[in-house]
Order: C-alpha cells, then structure tokens, then sequence
C-alpha cells in the first residue's frame, strides 16, 4: 500500500536509517517485490523468510527469531533488536531512539512504545446475549470522561528487546516490559482501510504543518520609539 506516494515499508526504512540507535536496518520479507522496494530504500534484504512465517497465524517474534539465527551465520548480531511494523509509518527516528535510550537507562529487558486510549476504559463493554452490555473493567464507573484515570495500549509503533529476553520469552514483551508513550498523531496502526484514510490525512496536515514553518516570514514595519 501507498501512503502519501510512498509504500508503508520504506515509512519505517526511513525512519529506521535516520536514527541514531540503530547500527543495521534489515527487511524480513517473503516476497521479491517488497525486497527490491525495501532494499532500494537502503534496507539489507539478505535472506528470504520462509512461506510458513508468512502466514496469518505467525508470529512477529518468529519472525525476528528466524532473523537473527539466519543473520549470524555470517556475522554477529547485536545484543539489542529494534522490531519497526511497517504499518505504523508515523513513527519517526526521535521514538525509535527515545525506546532505546529508555531500555538502555533503565535495564529493562525490552520497551514497547503506547498510545493513550482515545476514550476511558470504563467505557468498554462486551456484547452478550440479547445485547446485555458486560463492563471489561470491574470498578466504579467514571461518569465524565475528566474523571477516568488514563489507560494507555500498544501502538506496534516500536519494540525494543535484549536478544537473551527475546530467546527466554519467544515474545517480544514479558513481565518486566516498560511502556515508551508516544502521541496519538504518530501512533496510527493500520489494519484496515480506514486506518489508512486516517492515517493519510494525518501525514497531509503534518507535511503541510513542516512546510509552513519553512515558508519565508513577512517582513515586520519597525516600531517607532
């Protein structure tokens, strides 16, 4: 898919080359044309992934797992991996290199990046029988959204982990996980076309936002005394 005239994939390459953290920016792919897209956007592609990791049913850590096994068949890998989901093409250099400076400040073991929910989780309900509202969450309900407390969820923006985490978990977040907030502008993850319409008019309005402020400034009349 396109976002602003570019494919997902090379949102995320982008942002993966300007940031300061990352020593290496490597696309896991199982077909040709997004690794002649990602490797001409000045990613590695330098192994195929297998067709039963690129299924509906596998999972993103596998997919990593299969990655570094495969990279260190010819040369070391580093002790970090950085994982940056081609849709979540918001997300820029300045989030992939707070994550990793949070996960190198602390010692936690990995970081995910999170989003505030857009409304209260007092607010969630499941749908029974005959349309009964069930609350997901078991505590006085906040009457006005002022009054509920902030909740945050994953924004598969970005995930930061120790290789010796990732090998013990085979997931890329476990009990000591740390959260990196990110803001909703740049926390869009797209898994359907909505997601994608919303996502385009937040790249529009923050593309015309930069160039504004790059516009020459209108020369000011001097104040008299």
């Amino acid at each position: 898919m396109l976002l602003g005239g570019v494919p997902l994939i090379v949102h995320s390459i982008r942002a993966a080359l300007a940031a300061s953290s990352i020593t290496r920016t490597v696309v896991s792919t199982d077909s040709a044309a997004i690794a002649a897209v990602a490797s001409r956007a000045g990613a590695e592609v330098p192994f195929r992934r297998p067709a039963k990791l690129a299924t509906d049913s596998a999972t993103t850590a596998d997919v990593v797992i299969h990655a570094i096994k495969t990279l260190e068949q010819n040369s070391p890998v580093p002790d970090i991996i950085v994982v940056l989901q081609p849709t979540s093409p918001l997300r820029v250099a300045a989030d992939i290199d707070g994550a990793v400076e949070l996960l190198h400040s602390t010692g936690a073991p990995s970081i995910v990046s999170i989003s505030e929910v857009d409304h209260p989780v007092d607010w969630l309900f499941r749908l029974g029988a005959r349309g009964r509202l069930t609350p997901l969450v078991i505590s006085p309900p906040a009457t006005r959204r002022q009054e509920a407390k902030k909740a945050y969820r994953l924004n598969g923006a970005v995930y930061v982990i120790r290789r010796e985490a990732l090998r013990r978990w085979r997931a890329l977040r476990g009990p000591r996980t740390l959260g990196y907030p990110m803001p909703r502008e740049r926390s869009t993850d797209i898994d359907e076309p909505f997601d994608l319409l919303i996502t385009e008019a937040t790249l529009a309005r923050t593309t015309a936002s930069a160039g504004r402020e790059h516009l020459p400034r209108e020369p000011q009349p001097a104040r008299g005394r």
